[in-house]
């Protein structure tokens, strides 16, 4: 299971932390074959690393619901730092989920996924990835 923890005060961003473990396992696309070459031992090796890992190191406003987060990533036991930016898309409560209250988040960045040991040969391993990440966060009870 995919899992994090923040802590977030509006009043206060700087003071903001975001650390999630993603279960790499869980990793789908819509195509069966390129989920399963995903998980294989040349790019993520699911198999042997489990799990990929994002800690907050910063996180400063950067305009009207916006901040630039700062954090470590790691995945294949490798670690570099990465630079996300994060737009706050709301909060409220669900109906689905007790009234809990649920926060939404979503975040840009990129990395060059040979950084990680996530390539493949020639020009395509090479190539820096972008990526644009949503995120619900729901309190524990």
């Amino acid at each position: 299971m995919t899992a994090g923890v923040y802590s977030l005060d509006p009043a206060k961003v700087v003071a903001s932390k975001v650390e999630v473990t993603f279960d790499m396992k869980q990793l789908s696309t819509t195509a069966p074959g390129f989920t399963k070459h995903l998980n294989g031992a040349d790019f993520f090796d699911t198999a042997k690393f489990g799990t990929a890992r994002f800690v907050s190191t910063s996180i400063k406003p950067s305009g009207k619901n916006a901040a630039v987060i700062v954090g470590n990533l790691t995945i294949k036991n490798v670690t570099k730092p990465v630079t996300l930016n994060a737009r706050f898309l709301g909060a409220g409560s669900s109906p689905m989920a007790n009234n809990a209250l649920n926060v939404g988040f979503s975040a840009t960045g990129n990395i060059k996924r040979s950084d990680f040991g996530v390539a493949i040969t020639g020009w395509i391993g090479r190539k820096r990835v972008w990526d644009r990440s949503a995120a619900k966060f729901t309190p524990d009870r």
